[in-house]
């Protein structure tokens, strides 16, 4: 039976009738005591056992969650380094991109101011040697206008010579001549043709 402290405070031993306490009763409260005490220090042990248990199963919990924050931490920097050096790479390749598109302008713009002064090259090239062929064809129209109209004149000339000689023939044979006067006219004539063949010449 468990020995309360109330009951250890509050006992009463009968004493002896030559003074002192009955042995029995002394030895029986001692024995109870001794066994509460083995058994509260057991119970003591026990606790004291669940105490570091539970202690220790703190302390692996308060590791367990300090080593989740650290984890977290760091899969959190992980992340963030992640991300910026996604942006960084993200910048970079845009940068890139410009550059390349504004290298392929700037090309693209020399080959067409190239292409332009070509092209403008090759058009005041022509038009100087359209230019130039024109005013030889003009000259050579000139030469060929003047020529026909020398050629025109010359004939003109002829022509009018050899109607002038036609009437003077006419008006011959209607009025009969001497023969000296014939033989005249006629050296005349045969000078005439000689003269309008050398300008046919």
């Amino acid at each position: 039976m468990e020995l309360k402290p109330e009951e250890l405070k509050d006992k009463q031993f009968r004493k002896r009738i030559f003074g002192g306490f009955q042995p029995q009763e002394v030895t029986e409260v001692l024995d109870k005591a001794a066994r509460t005490i083995e058994q509260k220090e057991k119970q003591i042990l026990s606790l004291e056992a669940e105490l570091r248990g539970a202690r220790e199963r703190i302390r692996q919990l308060e590791a367990m969650g300090s080593k989740l924050m650290d984890t977290i931490k760091e899969t959190e920097n992980s992340k963030e380094q992640r991300m910026l050096q996604a942006d960084q790479e993200a910048q970079l390749k845009i940068r890139e991109a410009e550059e390349e598109a504004r290298r392929i302008i700037s090309e693209t713009e020399m080959k067409g101011k190239r292409l332009l002064q070509e092209a403008d090259r090759q058009y005041r090239s022509k038009m100087q040697n359209l230019h130039q062929k024109t005013q030889q064809a003009n000259e050579h129209l000139d030469m060929l206008n003047e020529r026909s109209n020398d050629i025109y004149h010359q004939w003109k000339s002829l022509i009018d010579s050899t109607q002038t000689e036609i009437s003077k023939l006419k008006k011959l044979q209607k009025a009969p001549l001497p023969e000296g006067s014939i033989e005249k006219n006629n050296s005349s004539t045969t000078n005439s043709v000689e003269v309008s063949e050398a300008s046919k010449a």
